[in-house]
């Protein structure tokens, strides 16, 4: 965004990287239209500008370029209650004087989610693309991993050690196993929750009755937490920061969430969210119940009301009716659940989770695992409630 003011008002504008692609859309628009600027066919008509020209203009725009910034950054520092008015008439050297709250970034993935984040800052992170090395002088600011699941491993081998307290996790799924093993513990790592939406914008955030202030989240823990909402609120994408357990607890909710209506949408023939919602209603919250329950067995810090969770969801889906089910990335999604199932088989324990493992059965998802007659997979209530009081 780029800070500006007109008489005794402040206003903001798009930044120049949004404000040029519309420039460049109303221009081929109304190509035909105006034979001043381009023909259908034939070269260029226009004025012709000499390199002085150009380089006259982009003087002129600099002063207006560093004061646009200053301004924002010195606004996003003011106190509460302080008048954005107050900074119209501050000299270009004192806007410059004041230290910025939050240095550029850089984006390590140039996809539409890198390029969303690049496009909600203020035009001045650097993006590298996913085969690209670490660049030496990289900002000290945040560092967005917008990599898939699967090159994340490679993208982070790509980043020096010391620079990992600054990485910026918005991947899908659940990472936590996997960042324990790349990452050393103890660090504060910032990870975001982009749910999606119909919107055209990846990081856009639907709002509901449950989440008026949209349910994109990012963890307070992490060292850039401020930063990543600051660019939600900013550009009004909607979102908010947590804290500890209720952070952990919309993590789980969101890789229930993927897990359960995926599945089920899948088992009625890939039907759309908005089908499961609808019409497979009961199925899909008996599963999310059941997965909820092993999820509140591992972390017994995450205590919620699995019916309000439901109906969270439930109208988080009603939200993007028109998303196709797919079951993909099962290492970082339904897969995370079917460890718990491993895990509690090879303790001679009960499934926590028999109707995701009908489930993944059902359509191939696993290979089949031989019954022991010990364990009855059908009986529901009975298997649920020998795994919560860790009997055999």
């Amino acid at each position: 965004h780029w800070w500006g003011w007109h008489g005794q008002r402040v206003y903001s504008t798009r930044g120049p990287t949004r404000r040029l692609e519309a420039e460049e859309r109303n221009y081929h628009s109304n190509a035909r239209a105006n034979p001043c600027r381009r023909p259908s066919s034939g070269p260029w008509h226009g004025p012709k500008l000499s390199v002085l020209h150009v380089t006259a203009a982009a003087v002129a725009l600099v002063p207006r370029f560093r004061r646009g910034r200053a301004v924002r950054c010195a606004a996003h520092g003011a106190e509460p209650g302080t008048s954005l008015e107050e900074f119209a008439e501050m000299p270009l050297s004192q806007l410059d004087d004041i230290p910025e709250s939050f240095p550029p970034a850089t984006i390590v993935g140039g996809g539409c989610v890198g390029r969303a984040i690049f496009n909600m800052g203020d035009g001045l992170d650097i993006v590298v693309g996913r085969g690209d090395p670490f660049p030496v002088n990289a900002f000290v600011g945040p560092i967005y991993m917008c990599t898939k699941n699967d090159d994340l491993k490679a993208a982070i081998a790509k980043v020096p050690t010391k620079r990992h307290v600054d990485m910026v996790f918005v991947q899908e799924g659940a990472l936590g196993a996997f960042l324990a093993e790349e990452i050393a513990p103890g660090l504060p790592i910032t990870i975001v929750l982009f749910w999606g939406s119909e919107s055209r914008n990846p990081v856009k955030s639907v709002r509901t009755e449950f989440d008026v202030n949209g349910i994109n989240c990012v963890g307070a823990e992490g060292k850039w937490a401020e930063e990543v909402e600051w660019r939600m609120n900013l550009n009004r994408v909607g979102g908010v920061r947590l804290q500890e357990p209720f952070f952990t607890q919309f993590y789980w909710e969101r890789n229930i969430w993927l897990a359960a209506y995926m599945l089920v949408g899948v088992l009625h023939g890939g039907c759309s969210v908005g089908e499961v919602v609808k019409k497979h209603r009961w199925e899909v919250d008996m599963l999310m119940q059941e997965l909820a329950t092993a999820v509140i067995a591992a972390h017994p810090s995450v205590l919620w009301d699995r019916g309000i969770m439901c109906e969270r969801l439930a109208r988080f889906s009603e939200c993007i009716p028109k998303r196709h089910t797919v079951l993909e990335d099962f290492k970082w999604r339904n897969g995370i659940f079917h460890d718990i199932s491993l895990q509690a088989a090879a303790a001679g324990r009960p499934d926590p989770c028999p109707r995701h493992t009908e489930a993944l059965l059902r359509i191939g998802a696993i290979p089949p695992q031989p019954q022991d007659d010990s364990v009855n997979m059908k009986d529901d209530s009975v298997n649920m409630k020998n795994f919560l009081l860790g009997s055999n």
